[in-house]
């Protein structure tokens, strides 16, 4: 079983405070709850602004806040602006949806600028109106 250790070094500040498992330092906790009871295992519950990058085994229970869900749509909204591999594949899951339910673009788009034109949207990077 892994072994938690919390460390403070100015007890009247919590600003100091220190998380470690198994002597890795867990970093960007913003709050720890514990819990045992008589015939359980003891658990750590961590909160964390962003996923945690250790490695080890343990019984972890790691909380989503509404601020890191804000970060990840932040992150993912930059990854898309990039017109990279993610956009590609969004727009690939896009263009497949629009296949499945055969529709077919104004007049005669390829799916595959529909399903563009779509994300473009959803990410805030739509394009003046063609058509005007």
């Amino acid at each position: 079983m892994p072994i938690v250790k919390i460390t403070n070094p100015n007890p009247y500040d919590w600003l100091g405070t220190k998380y470690f498992i198994d002597g890795k330092e867990v970093p960007r906790v913003r709050s720890i709850d514990f819990h045992v009871a008589v015939d359980e295992v003891p658990v750590f519950e961590f909160e964390m602004m962003a996923v945690p990058d250790i490695e080890m085994e343990c019984l972890a229970q790691i909380s989503v806040t509404s601020q890191s869900i804000t970060d990840a749509i932040s992150v993912l909204r930059h990854e898309l602006l990039q017109h990279g591999e993610i956009y590609n594949g969004f727009k690939a899951s896009l263009k497949s949806a629009l296949e499945s339910y055969n529709y077919c673009g104004m007049p005669f788009e390829p799916e595959e600028e529909i399903a563009e034109k779509i994300l473009d949207f959803l990410i805030g990077e739509e394009k003046e109106n063609e058509c005007t």
